[in-house]
C-alpha cells in the first residue's frame, strides 16, 4: 500500500496561491473593461472610414 505524504504548505506559497486566485477571478472580471475603455475611442477615430 502506498502512503501519502502528509502536504506541507509553505506560508508563502499558499498566501501567492490565494493573491493569484483572488487576481484572476475577482479584478480581471473587474478591471479589464474599465482598462478596454480607451479602445471606445478608434470608433470615433476611424468612423470616416467604415
Amino acid at each position: 500500500m502506498i502512503s501519502e505524504l502528509p502536504s506541507i504548505r509553505i506560508p508563502m506559497v499558499d498566501f501567492l496561491s490565494r493573491l493569484s486566485w483572488l487576481f484572476f477571478n475577482i479584478g480581471v472580471p473587474v478591471f479589464a473593461p474599465i482598462a478596454l475603455l480607451p479602445l471606445l475611442n478608434f470608433s470615433r477615430y476611424y468612423r470616416h472610414a467604415a
